[in-house]
């Protein structure tokens, strides 16, 4: 598939006085916003909290963007059960793990809740403590943990692992047991094509302060992209996230800024393990003490990450970096640590968060909608465009009808998940065209951009895969 670096036309020139932000939700109990980020599917958003519910044991809620009508989906009945990472939407079911060592699903409408699995202590077949958040190609679920497999099983319970998993429960097994050096995955797996990508997080020296890793969805050829040094980053955080050839990720600590003090940085390196680069290399730079959580989310060629006291973006080249400070956000006066955690959600037209801890009108952790300044769907659009898209929602393909457009030679249609990636590119050579969306991975919200044959965005339209 020929993947090129979406262009949307997005510059930031100013903090956050261009930037919005929206609180759609107020927890009501200390830290109950939880550890996961949230999931926007089926024309609603998902999450789940570790505290709160009628067992106090968290629970799984949708909401509606505008913050109205949030419902609880199902409520935990184990306590520390701490779901984590965000739910997986695939044809009207989410999929999720929680850290105390469970997959399980339940319909997006808070019906049929079910474990798929439950890991075991020192198996050297199984994993334990997941981590991140689950991928799906086909019915077949990938993710990691951070704990089990084969290596040290019995005498440290293991060193953490790469897994799959049908998602009707049955053929879990495992792909990678991380060996001594390369231990305690972190974030999710990156689904591309045939290769998953991911991150590992120990630091044992300034030689070994983390790995890059590529392996095949059949657990062949796992590949060392790269080996952080310290000077170039320390403790990968988060998710690696894909424009074109390009993975683009953060490092917590590391990141070489010439005057002795190392704050993270913000990573490229393509897909063969080529061309690694330090994009910014002061990413916790602040007057409080910052931490970055989560992943990056890729909007064209703008990428959001966030930490616990601000928001920031920074472009794909390494330019215009800025910081949303959200320190008076909210009413009490430790506002300034909100606690962030996960990652920030993409729906086409803005970005949405979870504030664990502070924050809202009852400082106890707030959901909250993110607009910062030109960020939209629909630059650069026809006047009066008559493409058609349907239909809508799909399953199988779109028809797209150019409609007046009596010449679409050298067009094309890339379609963008709800993390920024483009995952599909086909030419358009006619004025109707069918594109099969098989190769998509997960049902849900995706982007349809139609370009012309300069490469201009001239339409973009929002369409559900179910």
């Amino acid at each position: 598939m020929r993947k090129i670096l979406l262009c949307i036309g997005i510059l930031l020139t100013t903090i956050s006085t261009n930037a919005q932000f929206t609180n759609l939700h107020n927890f009501s109990a200390v830290g109950s916003g939880g550890y996961s980020s949230l999931t926007s599917a089926n024309g609603h958003l998902y999450g789940t909290t570790n505290i709160g519910g009628a067992n106090n044991a968290g629970y799984v809620y949708s909401l509606n963007p505008n913050g109205i009508g949030i419902t609880i989906l199902h409520n935990f009945t184990e306590t520390y059960s701490f779901p984590c990472g965000s739910l997986l939407y695939n044809n009207g079911v989410l999929y999720g793990m929680t850290s105390n060592g469970t997959i399980y699903k339940i319909n997006a409408d808070g019906s049929d809740y079910s474990i798929l699995h439950s890991f075991t202590y020192q198996n050297p077949n199984d994993g334990n403590n997941p981590q991140g958040s689950l991928v799906i190609s086909g019915n077949i679920l990938y993710g990691m943990t951070r704990k089990g497999g084969a290596v040290y099983a019995d005498l440290l319970g293991g060193l953490g692992t790469i897994f799959k998993i049908n998602t009707d429960g049955s053929n879990f097994s495992l792909l990678h047991s991380f060996a001594l050096g390369e231990e305690n995955p972190y974030g999710s797996l990156l689904l591309d094509g045939n290769f998953l990508y991911g991150m590992t997080s120990t630091y044992g020296s300034n030689d070994n302060a983390g790995k890059i890793f590529k392996i095949n969805k059949d657990g062949t050829g796992y590949t060392i992209l790269h080996t952080f040094n310290y000077a170039d980053g320390a403790k990968p955080n988060g998710t690696l996230v894909l424009g074109g050839n390009t993975l683009y990720g953060m490092t917590a600590l590391g990141g070489n800024t010439g005057n002795g003090v190392r704050k993270g940085n913000v990573f490229k390196i393509n897909t063969d393990g080529t061309g690694f680069q330090s994009i910014f290399n002061d990413l916790n730079g602040s007057q409080y003490y910052t931490w970055s959580y989560g992943s990056l989310v890729l909007v064209g060629n703008v990428l959001y990450g966030k930490s616990n006291v601000n928001l920031y973006s920074i472009n794909t080249d390494g330019t215009g970096y800025q910081w949303y400070n959200w320190g008076q956000y909210g009413t009490a006066p430790e506002s300034y640590d909100i606690q962030e955690n996960g990652t920030l959600t993409y729906d086409g037209s803005a970005l949405y968060g979870v504030n664990n801890r502070y924050g809202g009108t009852l400082d106890r952790g707030v959901i909250y909608k993110f607009t910062p300044a030109n960020l939209s769907i629909n630059s650069n659009s026809l006047a009066s465009s008559s493409i058609k898209i349907y239909p809508n929602p799909a399953t199988e393909h779109i028809t797209i009808d150019c409609g007046n457009q009596t010449n679409v030679n050298g067009w094309n249609v890339k379609i963008i998940n709800t993390l920024g990636q483009e995952v599909f590119s086909q030419s358009l050579n006619q004025q109707e065209s069918t594109v099969s969306l098989n190769t998509l991975s997960g049902t849900g919200i995706y982007l349809v951009k139609i370009y012309n044959d300069s490469n201009k965005l001239i339409d973009t339209q929002k369409i559900i895969l179910k």
